[in-house]
């Protein structure tokens, strides 16, 4: 029988067909899907993470896991697990001035600045039945950038430890400090404190101890129960305290208020008072000064008067007669002159030494 070429033809075209909607249909049409390669190292163990796990952008699935791989340095005994993942730069959607936008293929400098804003990748349990865990990704600024740079084929995202490692970390931790203390030494330590404690406990002394302190709070109870009637009566007594406490306060500051006013009285008539005296003084300033420039010139012409006095006496002396009426007069005269002249000396001297006695006169000037 010889063979048909279009039922051949027909049979392997619809095996193609079927093969394609098959990896369409159970491939979720990432076979056309654009997708951005990155890789993750971690540290420490990625049991229950598979081939196809799913990378999680705060719980939406932008991503699957590619590739797994064991990386050892044999130069310092360090080893690091490297995990591929895909990102399907259609799972994200941009805001725009409003408006939500489809998103483009992120740049690398794009994804660098993602990186600075703290964008990390983190491994988290999926379930905790089956214990498989997927890749998180998600913005952790504080924490530190730290990358591998061992390769330049793709892009690097920074990891952080899990949790599950943090506070095995942090157990770890504590259990070597724990290790480094001397333990036998402190539980002999703490059993001689308890057997030192216990025979405290025990002696008679503490019985005795506890029986006086019993007294003494039986003493405080009666002591209590004797005070307790008069509560009631100091607490009243100290409420009328209080309200008299009050009314004193509000008296002494009505005085004070009272005061106050006084002293801006006071205040208010002092500086009148105080420039009227100013003025008043300045005037007497003035008066004492030209009296004394007055007496000056009263003392500066009394020594010629009383010299040509003197002359004209001495030649009349010599044209009468000593024992004449008219010598004598005159020598009255001149002694009578020369005894005004002396006063006003005495008064300008006076005068310079006290000259308030202008205004308030001799008396009340040699009162003082």
């Amino acid at each position: 029988m010889k063979a048909n070429p279009t039922a051949i033809g027909t049979f392997i075209v619809g095996a193609v067909a079927l093969i394609l909607a098959s990896v369409i249909v159970f491939g979720g049409g990432s076979l056309f899907t654009e997708t951005v390669s990155f890789v993750l190292y971690f540290r420490g163990s990625v049991n229950g993470l598979n081939v196809g796990a799913p990378v999680k952008f705060r719980g939406v699935r932008v991503g699957s896991v590619t590739e797994i791989r064991a990386l050892y340095d044999p130069s310092n005994y360090s080893a690091l697990i490297q995990v591929g993942i895909k990102i399907e730069p259609s799972r994200f959607s941009e805001i725009t001035d409003g408006a939500i936008t489809s998103a483009a293929t992120r740049k690398p400098e794009e994804i660098e600045a993602l990186i600075e804003r703290g964008l990390r990748g983190q491994l988290q349990v999926e379930s905790f039945v089956t214990g498989l865990l997927f890749v998180s990704l998600n913005f952790k600024p504080d924490s530190p950038v730290i990358l591998v740079n061992l390769t330049d084929d793709d892009r690097e995202l920074p990891t952080i430890p899990t949790t599950l490692e943090k506070v095995s970390e942090t157990v770890q931790e504590a259990v070597e400090r724990l290790g480094q203390l001397p333990l036998e030494q402190l539980l002999g330590e703490i059993v001689t404190t308890l057997q030192h404690l216990n025979s405290i406990l025990t002696t008679s002394d503490m019985d005795q101890g506890l029986q006086a302190l019993n007294s003494i709070l039986q003493e405080a109870d009666k002591a209590v129960s004797a005070l307790s009637p008069q509560v009631p009566r100091l607490i009243e007594q100290l409420g009328v305290t209080a309200q008299t406490a009050t009314r004193t306060l509000e008296t002494v500051g009505a005085t004070l208020t009272d005061t106050r006013q006084l002293i801006r009285r006071i205040d208010g008539q002092a500086q009148p008072l105080l420039e009227s005296a100013q003025s008043t003084l300045t005037v007497a300033r003035g008066a004492l000064g030209q009296a004394q420039k007055t007496l000056k010139a009263l003392e500066d012409a009394a020594p010629p008067a009383l010299d040509k006095a003197e002359n004209a006496f001495a030649a009349v002396v010599e044209l009468a007669d000593s024992e004449s009426a008219v010598v004598n007069d005159l020598s009255r005269s001149l002694e009578a002159l020369e005894e005004a002249a002396r006063s006003v000396r005495l008064l300008a001297d006076y005068l310079q030494r006290n000259p308030e006695s202008l205004l308030r006169g001799r008396g009340r000037a040699r009162s003082r």
